[in-house]
């Protein structure tokens, strides 16, 4: 992708990294809303592990982001949404 074009812009959205005329998902997280996370009996049916904890969508683009920059990605300006 970068052989042609430079990267442009981080996207924090459903879409990812992108060109001026590509984009690709560099990284994703599943948001589980605070209901789902703070029910023992919802947690027990779908086996989910105690070291998973609610996180708000900010703070998973965040982690994605740090994780970006730690894999030494192409940067660019970052974008997102209201949410």
């Amino acid at each position: 992708m970068t052989e042609r074009e430079p990267v442009e812009a981080w996207i924090i959205d459903d879409t990812g990294l992108a060109t001026r005329r590509e984009h690709v998902p560099i990284d994703f997280e599943l948001y589980l809303p605070e209901s789902g996370t703070e029910d023992p009996a919802r947690r027990k049916e779908a086996r989910m592990p105690d070291a998973i904890q609610f996180q708000t969508k900010p703070q998973l683009g965040i982690a994605m982001v740090r994780r970006a920059v730690a894999d030494g990605l192409p940067r660019g300006v970052v974008l997102a949404d209201s949410a």
